[in-house]
């Protein structure tokens, strides 16, 4: 395995024991209901700047 590949397994591992710790601290479904929230926004983030790069006055 490769350095480059080391770093994002850690990565990965990382990203894992801190879900780990959350459904610890705060229970499964709390975690899930944070995940989908920021799902969201990021998707309604995403197409308010699509349309303001799309839309808006031509000048």
């Amino acid at each position: 395995m490769s350095r480059e590949e080391l770093g994002a397994v850690f990565f990965l591992v990382g990203y894992g024991v801190v879900f780990l710790a959350a459904v610890r601290i705060f229970g499964l479904r709390r975690v899930l209901w944070a995940l989908v929230l920021v799902v969201f926004l990021a998707v309604a983030v995403a197409f308010k700047t699509l349309g303001s790069v799309t839309g808006g006055r031509r000048y």
